[in-house]
């Protein structure tokens, strides 16, 4: 193994088991909602791009024609994700659209590092690498190392990375210095030449892969499709969570539990699908298509107006969410005194994004 991307190495750091099964094992797993979602997105916007397309029209027919592609893909998201003014004020002539780039990390040790970057350019005297993320958490382009290894891997100076948020229509950017540049190819370096030793070793003991890429409970199991293989027995006591590293150690394995059961529902779905209902006792396993009802602007005045046709009362229907409450930015002391009343509910577990 010679050749490395981003997504390889970070996938090895994440957890070595899901590099094994990914890249050695060979095995496949079935690609995530968020996944499929962010390669539509991608798609859409790179046609887009090379087409110079920045009507509603394209966009909307080939977010159709791209989610029409994959499985169980909402058209609308794909649509409102990429035609919005945070991808269309980047478009320019200069644009070079997931250019593939490749560049040794260290000529000696015969190992390389390649990518695609999603938009790239010459502007105002410097290099412009820009990242779409379908994601809904914001993060700073320090936070890992895949812009900077692109801009690496341009080999010119200077360079400003920038993530742009697709939920949000957030962007936010980075100018690279040339230590951050190095500091970002000695970790893919390191890491690649960790990726070789270990398979040498595996050379020498194929049989003892799980001590040699040994899985690592936590955050990436949720969505990582290996998850069930990697489950050790006997599973931890919770009774036995009495200090704040054994709780952590409770919350990782809680989620490779997660992704083990999600692991196995996908794999009930497939037999679902394809054979019938699985039924228990009382329950029964079935796949069901369920649909729901999307207003624009103008549908929502449409309602409103038939509403007061009626004779209704339109606020027994419109409500204010949370969601929607948070993109007002209306405080608490501003949302009671226009005379809301807070419900406060009995405390649960949720798993949220940290600060």
């Amino acid at each position: 193994m010679n050749t490395f991307s981003f997504s390889r190495l970070s996938k090895f750091v994440s957890c070595p088991a899901a590099f094994y099964a990914a890249y050695v094992a060979g095995i496949e797993e079935g690609p995530s909602y968020p996944l499929l979602l962010g390669k539509a997105v991608h798609n859409v916007i790179e046609a887009a791009m090379r087409l110079d397309r920045r009507d509603e029209e394209f966009f909307r027919v080939t977010s159709k024609a791209v989610a029409d592609s994959l499985e169980n893909i909402d058209v609308e998201e794909v649509f409102k994700l990429s035609c919005q003014d945070a991808v269309l004020r980047e478009f320019s002539p200069e644009n070079r659209v997931e250019e593939h780039v490749i560049r040794p990390l260290d000529e000696s040790e015969n190992i390389f590092l390649q990518g695609y970057i999603d938009l790239c350019r010459e502007s105002e005297g410097e290099t412009r690498v820009i990242d779409w993320k379908t994601n809904w958490q914001e993060y700073d382009p320090l936070e890992n190392h895949q812009l900077a290894l692109y801009a690496w891997c341009l080999k010119k100076e200077p360079v400003r990375g920038k993530l742009v948020f697709l939920r949000h229509g957030r962007s936010i950017e980075h100018k690279y210095t040339e230590k951050e540049l190095e500091n970002a190819r000695r970790w893919a370096l390191d890491t690649a030449k960790t990726i070789r030793h270990r398979l040498s070793e595996l050379e020498k003991a194929p049989s003892e892969f799980p001590q040699i890429f040994p899985a690592t409970p936590g955050e990436a199991c949720r969505y990582c499709g290996c998850a069930a293989n990697c489950i050790e027995y006997p599973l931890p006591n919770p009774e036995d969570v009495d200090t704040y590293e054994k709780a952590k150690e409770l919350a990782a394995e809680a989620m490779r539990m997660e992704g083990a059961l999600n692991g196995m529902k996908n794999k009930l779905q497939e037999y679902v699908e394809a054979c019938g209902p699985v039924k228990l006792e009382k329950k029964m396993y079935t796949s069901r298509s369920d649909s729901y009802w999307t207003w624009d602007i103008q549908a929502k005045k449409e309602a409103l107006k038939k509403l007061l046709h009626e004779g209704r009362e339109p606020f027994k229907y419109f409500n204010l969410t949370s969601s929607q409450l948070k993109k007002l930015g209306w405080s608490r002391q501003v949302i009671s005194g226009l005379g809301a009343q807070l419900k406060e509910k009995k405390p649960q577990l949720k798993l949220v994004n940290r600060d």
